[in-house]
């Protein structure tokens, strides 16, 4: 609330200061006061920097509450308009991954790959993306693949870590190799409840039970 009221004050000073109005854009979507949001972000004039990013924001606010094709709409609309700017086809396939449309997302990530020209900050989540896109349609060893080589980008990315170690402990191998990977994720980010619970499930298919209870009752008191 003073945020809001200290922002208020300013863009009573410029309302036309963008970066004030991002922010005050932001914090509305926060308490998910979408349409309020919606109107702030489109007052960023189309040459402020910030004016992609809140585009994109009105985009996936626009899914959650239901208007997918708008809001798919608004994403395409915009890759069109700056066919420089790669983030855009990922934030696309991100839209498609979100809303279940694996297929669209792949291809859309698979594009990005394609473009040879994304840092190893970008590449290594756009590959762990497009495998989680595989692993939901049930394409296992393409999700597997993304995952190795996004842990040869970044090798100790606990999500990465994580998806992939539960994904072979669920297929009953690499046991030992997952319990590995799952303890060094758990350092890494040692609040995650889901980490948590994948290496708790190493350890029951370990049959140490013991260790399995004990991990279980922190996730309870995470989750």
């Amino acid at each position: 609330d003073y945020l809001l009221f200290y922002l208020t004050l300013v863009l009573n000073f410029d309302p036309t200061f963008n970066k004030a109005l991002f922010l005050q854009a932001n914090f509305y979507q926060q308490l998910k006061n979408y349409e309020i949001a919606e109107q702030i972000y489109q007052k960023i004039v189309i040459t402020d920097p910030l004016y992609l990013e809140a585009q994109k924001n009105i985009a996936f606010n626009k899914t959650k509450n239901g208007n997918i094709k708008e809001a798919e709409k608004i994403l395409i609309t915009l890759i069109k308009s700056n066919q420089d700017d790669d983030t855009l086809i990922i934030s696309l396939a991100d839209f498609y991954r979100i809303n279940k449309q694996y297929d669209k997302a792949i291809s859309k990530y698979t594009d990005v790959i394609k473009l040879n020209n994304i840092d190893n900050n970008q590449l290594w989540r756009v590959l762990y993306m497009r495998g989680i896109c595989f692993e939901r349609n049930n394409q296992w060893k393409l999700a597997e693949k993304g995952f190795l080589y996004s842990l040869e980008i970044e090798p100790n990315t606990s999500q990465v870590l994580n998806y992939l170690a539960y994904g072979w402990i669920e297929r009953n191998v690499f046991i030992d190799q997952s319990l590995e990977m799952l303890e060094k994720a758990v350092q890494k980010n040692p609040d995650s409840h889901y980490i948590l619970d994948s290496l708790a499930w190493a350890y029951f298919k370990k049959n140490d039970l013991t260790k399995a209870v004990d991990l279980m009752e922190e996730v309870i008191k995470k989750a």
